[in-house]
């Protein structure tokens, strides 16, 4: 009877046996039975084969795997697994390695592992695991790591050439304006109607390549210092009306800012950010017959949605995609003054603090810029 009852609890665990064998081949991942006091280990049929062996080529004992690792990814399986032990299996073994594949290659490998039996000494009887080829998903990281890294070259290289070009521009473009300035002072008078005339165009249009070039400098400098703090909006947006000459008792532009959020990020460009909408918005709500400008923020999620709105002349839909591009003007400088830089600040600005920026608009109907800024400083 007692017999019989044997046979059937060893039948059981056979049978369990070679339906969790089964499960792991199935899986596609290679199974490892270590017998640590008998110096025996089962490598599966799958484990073999993910090294390029056949079943028969593998001899079943520790040295026969090792001895395909890379040297240096040894040394920390050892360390791995010696943490696993002494810790009676508390420290999970899980390891990342290399091995040689059969054909000389490199095979990446995810090598999990457990103790599942201890004699009373506390010392390992047994040990279980897989081996996962992990080898397409590290090719793919070193792939995006190398695109990445030529990347940022490439951004580093065109904002090194612009900063350098904008900056060797300034040095003539001064000279000129110096010479401009004093041709005006002493010879205005000698050179006519038609002769002033031209000197104003040469003063108008060297003011404004001098606007564009430190424009671009400005653009390449953004995003240098990376440093984030705390920023109350409130006081950051009261202290930008005031330096646009928007305070309520001076300006014939209604400002209404709503209860505005602590954020943070980089103060200097932040300051700008919100600078160069409410100036866009000022700027082209001017004309409206009761000009308003609206700041509000309203929490989603993680991060606070800012928005600007103006009653101004409004920009067409046709248009939404181009108004962030470097140097792009809907309007004629006699109309509307500026360089076309300043929303190409606002998106580099956002995009720099992890956030997006957009705007929505019709024509003759005002235009509200929307921006998203994290809550907290990750």
């Amino acid at each position: 009877m007692i017999a019989k009852e044997n046979q059937t609890i060893t039948a059981e665990a056979e049978r369990k046996e070679w339906l969790f064998e089964n499960i792991i081949e199935g899986s596609l991942a290679g199974y490892w039975d270590w017998l640590v006091q008998e110096e025996y280990v089962y490598y599966s049929p799958t484990l073999k084969k993910m090294l390029g062996y056949h079943e028969d080529e593998l001899e079943h004992n520790l040295e026969a795997l090792q001895s395909k690792l890379v040297p240096e990814d040894k040394v920390r399986v050892i360390e791995t697994f010696e943490k696993h032990i002494s810790l009676q299996g508390m420290v999970p073994f899980e390891v990342e390695v290399r091995y040689y594949h059969k054909n000389g290659g490199i095979v990446w490998v995810m090598c999990k592992g457990q103790v599942v039996s201890w004699d009373e000494n506390g010392h390992p009887l047994r040990m279980i695991g897989c081996h996962i080829d992990i080898t397409d998903s590290k090719r793919a990281e070193e792939t995006q790591r190398k695109y990445t890294k030529l990347l940022e070259s490439k951004y580093r290289e065109m904002e090194q050439f612009a900063f350098i070009a904008s900056h060797d521009l300034k040095e003539p473009l001064n000279t000129l304006m110096g010479l401009t300035n004093i041709l005006h002072k002493e010879y205005a008078d000698k050179l006519g109607i038609s002769g002033e005339t031209y000197l104003d165009y040469i003063k108008q249009t060297t003011d404004r390549m001098s606007g564009l070039v430190q424009g671009l400098l400005e653009y390449c400098r953004l995003g240098g210092n990376k440093e984030r703090e705390k920023i109350d909006t409130n006081i950051l947006v009261t202290e930008v009306l005031k330096d646009l000459g928007l305070e309520a008792e001076l300006s014939s532009i209604k400002v209404v800012s709503e209860n505005l959020p602590t954020i943070y990020g980089n103060p200097t460009d932040i300051r700008l950010l919100f600078q160069n909408l409410i100036s866009n918005a000022k700027k082209f709500s001017r004309y409206s017959e009761n000009p308003e400008v609206r700041i509000s923020a309203t929490k989603k999620g993680e991060c606070w949605q800012f928005a600007i709105k103006d009653n101004g002349i409004g920009i067409d839909p046709k248009h939404h995609g181009v108004v962030f591009n470097l140097f792009k003007r809907l309007h004629d400088q006699s109309q509307f003054e500026g360089t076309g830089i300043g929303l190409t600040h606002c998106r580099k600005i956002v995009e720099n603090h992890h956030g997006k920026i957009w705007v929505e608009s019709e024509k003759n109907k005002g235009a509200t810029f929307y921006f998203t800024l994290s809550v907290n400083c990750s």
